[in-house]
């Protein structure tokens, strides 16, 4: 299975630049969240702050729960 850890990044509504989250070297547990495949199952959402990318959680996330994010719900423009 292939794997991609790039989120794009907007400005003034324009796509800017990726953020890449491939190296763990370089990247910390965001790069973990996965794409909800239903309304139920997200416990994220995603929102974009001065050109970074933060996650608020819906509903507590227990350790060992997948943390999911639905894209068609994201808030990063």
């Amino acid at each position: 299975m292939v794997r991609f850890y790039a989120i794009q990044i907007y400005k003034e509504g324009k796509a800017s630049h990726f953020v890449d989250a491939q190296n763990k070297a370089t990247s910390n547990w965001m790069r973990y969240v996965n794409c909800a495949m239903t309304k139920a199952d997200q416990n994220l959402v995603a929102f974009q702050y001065k050109g970074g990318i933060f996650y608020c959680t819906l509903k507590p996330v227990s350790p060992g729960i997948q943390a999911c994010c639905m894209t068609k719900y994201m808030t990063i423009q």
